[in-house]
């Protein structure tokens, strides 16, 4: 192979490479390597040369919030990259966390946001156990500061003004575990010369009338001493408002409000609360004695019950007859066809009575149209508080003969069967000669009186006996009656 001289350049121009005795393709290669080295040396981009790339100019310029990189050669041809550090004072990053975070960014100055949290979360230190960077999170009942600083129930200090709770149509309820009481107070100190009252209990409502909404009807409860050595006590239940009727009300009782409550001579009196005066008469009086326990009533009007409670109806119920007499009946003066409901009698034309005073009916049987036996039925379940003597009385008679004979009673009559508290046995009351009828006609009727003694909690049954030549063809009716003696 016979060397080639390169033509015109014996050396490349910037590293010096010798270009004589070799051939061409060798000297171009030489040539090539020399383009790519040193100030505008050349690059290939994509397959495509780049005659002197601008690898450390300032142009283009960088994009916003971005630093243009600076590229060196060494002289032995290695090539390096840097950013220019930034003037001192100036701050162009930070890193964000779960709390801030960087959204731009500058030569010297850094906008910082804080990022979104979880609704009623706090920014604080753990819940417990040692110190710890603090996070969002939920409070909890330990990051609360004691009673002592805060405006709890338990050290509620005087208001500066008048205190409303407004709370709309929400109930509000105050729970206590034992009989503690609420005390309003009025803690101004008395003297012999001065009266003194409880703070006022108002209990409001908005009334209706004429077409409009007029006002606020209030009931208002006080306490109120008197001046002088142990005062006069008296419990006020005062309203205004509404101009209809005014009542008190208990279970069971209406109490109409048309006078004053008070206390005279050792009774507590209330005059025509209960009831209004009638025409020419005088209002109605209730006394509680407290040296006697007795509830007197006295009027020369009439008193009135209707549906359970007292009302103010005239003639409606319970009368007057006259001094210690009431009637109770229809509502006519006089009328005694009213029922009445007591505990007990203790006493009966003057002389003190035992037990329930008087006997009561418990239980009855009416059976018609019988035309058979009667086996062991209950005629009254004794309860629990209920052991004692009874009566039994019954009645029996023929309505339909039969068309030959027949026996009403049958063979046993009537029997009445008990569980006697003494042994618990169940006793028949069987008497010798049972009470039965051979008559066999309409005319027909018997009837007896049975006595027992019975255990609590058990029952009181009746049997009767039943013979016809015809079975069923004689009819007859019992009745029964079970009284308490």
């Amino acid at each position: 192979m016979s060397l080639f001289q390169y033509p015109l350049q014996r050396f490349t121009s910037r590293l010096g490479l010798a270009l004589y005795g070799m051939e061409e393709l060798l000297a171009e290669n030489m040539l090539l390597i020399d383009a790519a080295y040193g100030t505008g040396s050349s690059i290939n981009v994509n397959g495509s040369l780049v005659e002197s790339p601008n690898l450390s100019s300032t142009t283009p310029s960088a994009p916003v919030g971005d630093q243009l990189v600076t590229f060196q050669f060494d002289s032995n041809g290695n090539i390096s990259a840097y950013v220019p550090t930034p003037a001192p004072g100036g701050v162009t990053s930070l890193t964000g966390d779960s709390i801030v975070y960087n959204n731009a960014s500058s030569v010297g100055a850094v906008t910082l946001s804080l990022i979104s949290q979880v609704a009623n979360t706090v920014f604080a230190g753990p819940t417990s156990g040692p110190n710890a960077t603090p996070t969002f999170r939920a409070l909890v009942a330990a990051d609360i500061p004691t009673a002592a600083n805060l405006p709890l129930w338990s050290n509620l200090q005087n208001a500066a003004g008048a205190l409303t709770l407004a709370n709309g149509a929400n109930a509000t309820t105050f729970n206590q575990t034992s009989a503690v009481a609420w005390l309003w107070a009025n803690t101004t100190v008395a003297t012999v010369s001065t009266t003194n009252a409880s703070p006022l209990l108002e209990l409001a409502a908005q009334y209706w009338a004429t077409g409009a909404v007029t006002g606020t009807d209030l009931w208002t409860i006080k306490s109120s001493l008197a001046a002088g050595l142990n005062g006069l006590s008296t419990l006020t239940f005062a309203h205004t408002g509404s101009t209809g009727k005014a009542f008190l009300e208990a279970p069971g009782l209406s109490l109409a409000g048309y006078g004053s409550v008070g206390v005279t001579a050792g009774f507590i009196y209330a005059r025509g609360l209960l009831f209004p005066a009638t025409a020419g008469g005088s209002d109605w009086k209730v006394y509680l004695d407290t040296s006697v326990p007795k509830l007197a009533l006295s009027s020369d009007s009439i008193l009135n019950w209707a549906g359970g409670a007292a009302t103010a109806t005239v003639d409606n119920g319970i009368s007057r007859l006259g001094a210690a007499s009431l009637a109770i009946g229809n509502g006519t003066a006089g009328d005694t066809t009213g029922n009445l409901s007591f505990n007990k009698v203790i006493k009966y034309a003057g002389v003190a009575t035992v037990s329930a005073g008087v006997p009561s009916e418990l239980a009855t049987v009416d059976l018609t149209a019988q035309s058979a036996a009667i086996s062991a039925t209950t005629l009254y379940a004794v309860p629990a508080a209920g052991a004692g003597m009874y009566r039994v009385t019954w009645v029996a008679t023929i309505t339909t003969k039969d068309a030959e004979a027949s026996a009403l009673g049958g063979t046993n009559g009537f029997q009445v069967s008990f569980t006697s508290p003494t042994d618990s046995v169940v006793k028949t009351d069987s008497p010798t000669t049972p009470i039965i009828s051979a008559a066999n006609t309409t005319g027909t009727s018997i009837s007896g009186c049975e006595v027992v003694y019975a255990k609590a909690s058990t029952n009181i049954q009746y049997a009767f006996g039943y013979t016809s030549s015809t079975p069923g063809q004689m009819i007859y009716e019992l009745h029964i009656k079970c009284e308490a003696m």
